[in-house]
């Protein structure tokens, strides 16, 4: 091999000239005088020009790395050059141009930040997992500690899994695509069978109906040839007496004329006589004829249910367009996210405790969601507020257990712990007290009407009566107790672990029962609609017509705490064993349960389960079961909520 720079032929004789062609058949450059005459003694040789020769090799080789695909150094790269003339050799900036040039978008821009296109990345954040420009770190990364170089923290990504997983999590990405689209081919497949299906049924649904109304016709038109027979035979029967008697008459006159011409006095006196008693006869059988005629019509009385009504046939039937959540079609797998190992003395305290939080917090959030998928709600019973007394609306609910031998006005005997249901009528000044499916057992008369109801403990309930205070009900007799005056109104009541809260003019207040001294007070920014406690000491609150739910924690923190698209009117809260929170809307006619965690939550009872217009909400926590004051006040449903108990506790 020889230096593409000078003639071969010319070194054979120690001489140094120039090339200026290329012979692709001897793979050697020549000078022009030797050109001419290797062109005369080898005609089938094909030369080119240097410019020529390095465009072919240009056009042979890939552009990222051409014929050995290798780097090498300046001084390896002279010698290849010189051995290999046929090679193409660029500088690393040109290799990395010429890469960027047939690569993807996402290729060209790295090395520069995704927010800020013009500054290149130089820092990595831990705490985030994100790379950063000098700009990220001075306008949203100012307070991260655990902020490093970029090549500190990209040390030994080759050697990592980091590449191999991300490989594996795209195949798997294809994988399942390919999979949804097949399943969807096979489903837009099997819905068009399901059309055809329908289509068919639908026409032998049509024929039937065809073949029905012509039995139909033939039905009515048989009837209408019988009774047309039957009226047109009586009409015969009497236009043939009819004609008989008219017949006999005029043979009668005639007669009679003959008779008045040709007799004498007393012949046509006895004529006359003898005809009288005929033309007597006749004259009763044409007034019988005439008195008893009646008038036959024909008419056709239409079906009603045909023409007026659309109850006998609205129409062949309904379409159902059904969308059912189909389990286990296809599966992602799980990789976690591909993170480079930082060393642990780069991570301060701080930041490992503020991972920690966020960690538990996604774990409660898993958690949450998982145990809402399973809420199972079974229809318990259900019953109309008229059915206690007549005209009655209830506003407030709660269960309560009567005592065994409790006496009441039918004598009753009830067994121990009977559950009961007990009401209150912003109305009426009483209580009721009844079974389960509206069956009224006892009445207690109160002296103001009743704003909110709640149970202290198993032996006492409250009772708020806006100005007039709190009054206690001894459920052990259903007798009045103590009335506990305080300071200011209140309308709504909540207790737990026999602490009492009650709402007053944008605030709560906790009240001493036995008392009536206001031994805490949270001040809001707006006025309350319903609240609950939870077992926790946590408080939830729904904004009076508003559509937000919020907690007030154990450390008097006011939070936002839920908020849906379909919740409106949040009226009714109510807590469950796990801490978890029910919330009624009155105006979207469901019922929202929302996890302890305020992570997940889901629709557990809409209109299709009979909800209508709910406003209060009562949980047992014996039973499982959610009483539900519904349809604007006018009836009771209760449910069974098929919750299992789970460790967990709401996050402050």
């Amino acid at each position: 091999m020889t230096d593409y720079k000078l003639c071969a032929g010319c070194i054979t004789f120690e001489e140094e000239t120039n090339a200026e062609t290329w012979c692709s058949k001897c793979s050697e450059w020549m000078c022009a005088s030797c050109a001419k005459y290797h062109k005369r003694y080898f005609p089938a040789h094909n030369l080119v020009t240097k410019e020529e020769s390095y465009e072919r090799v240009r056009s042979t080789c890939t552009p990222l790395f051409p014929k050995c695909s290798e780097r090498m150094c300046a001084s390896c790269a002279k010698y290849h050059k010189r051995y290999f003339p046929a090679h193409n050799l660029v500088t690393k900036e040109e290799s990395y141009e010429r890469v960027r040039s047939t690569c993807t978008p996402l290729f060209c821009v790295l090395g520069y930040c995704d927010i800020h296109p013009t500054e290149e990345i130089v820092k990595f954040c831990r705490n985030h997992d994100q790379v950063l420009c000098e700009t990220c770190i001075q306008v949203s990364h100012r307070k991260c500690e655990a902020i490093m170089p970029i090549h500190e923290a990209s040390e030994g990504v080759k050697q990592s899994t980091a590449c191999e997983d991300l490989v594996r999590r795209i195949d798997n990405v294809l994988s399942v695509t390919f999979k949804i689209k097949e399943y969807c081919i096979n489903t837009g497949k099997s819905i068009k069978k399901q059309k055809e299906l329908i289509d068919k049924e639908i026409e032998k649904i049509k024929e039937s109906f065809i073949d029905l109304l012509h039995h139909l016709e033939r039905n009515v038109k048989n009837e209408l040839n019988k009774k047309y027979e039957k009226g047109r035979n009586l009409l015969e029967q009497k236009e043939v007496k009819i004609t008989e008697i008219s017949n006999s008459m005029n043979e009668l006159k005639n007669e009679l004329l003959t008779v008045e011409q040709n007799s004498t006095n007393s012949e046509l006196f006895q004529a006359v006589k003898g005809f009288d008693c005929f033309t007597n006869e006749q004259e009763s059988r044409v007034r019988d004829l005439y008195e008893n005629s009646k008038d036959i019509n024909l008419t056709f009385e239409k079906a009603d249910v045909i023409y007026d009504s659309k109850t006998i046939l609205e129409s062949f039937g309904k379409i159902i367009y059904n969308e059912k959540k189909r389990k286990n079609i296809v599966q992602l797998e799980k990789f976690s996210q591909s993170q480079i190992a930082i060393r642990s003395s780069r991570v301060s305290k701080r930041s490992r405790k503020q991972n920690h939080r966020t960690q538990r917090n996604h774990e409660v959030k898993k958690e949450n969601t998982e145990f809402l998928a399973n809420v199972n709600c079974t229809y318990m019973c259900s019953f109309k507020t008229t059915h206690i007394v007549d005209q009655t609306e209830v506003q407030n609910c709660c269960f309560i257990n009567l005592p065994r031998k409790h006496a009441l006005p039918r004598k009753q005997a009830l067994p121990r712990k009977q559950e009961c249901l007990l009401l209150s009528c912003y109305i009426d000044k009483c209580l009721y007290i009844c079974k389960r499916d509206g069956f009224l057992l006892d009445m207690i008369r109160l002296e103001f009407k009743p704003t909110g109801v709640t149970v202290l403990n198993e032996h006492s309930a409250l009772v708020m009566l806006g100005y007039e205070g709190i009054q206690i009900i001894d459920l052990s007799t259903l007798l009045l107790s103590t009335r506990v005056k305080f300071a200011g109104v209140g309308k709504t009541i909540t207790s737990s672990n026999e602490d009492v809260w009650i709402d007053q003019n944008f605030g709560i207040s906790k009240i001493d029962i036995a008392d009536g001294k206001t031994m805490k007070e949270i001040p809001l920014e707006f006025s309350i609609e319903e609240m609950c406690m939870s077992p926790s000491g946590e408080i939830y609150l729904s904004e009076s017509l508003g559509h937000s739910i919020y907690r007030i924690t154990s450390q008097e923190d006011v939070l936002l705490f839920y908020e849906h698209p379909e919740l409106k009117h949040a009226v009714g809260i109510t807590v469950d064993n796990n801490y978890d929170v029910y919330v009624a809307g009155k105006m979207s006619h469901n019922i929202h349960k929302i996890s302890n965690s305020g992570f997940s939550s889901r629709i557990i009872l809409s209109g299709k389960d009979g909800i209508s217009r709910p406003t209060g909400l009562s949980y047992n926590k014996q039973t499982n079961e959610l009483m539900i004051i519904n349809e604007g006040n006018t009836s009771i449903i209760i449910y069974e909520i098929d919750s299992q108990k789970i460790d967990s506790h709401p996050l402050s």
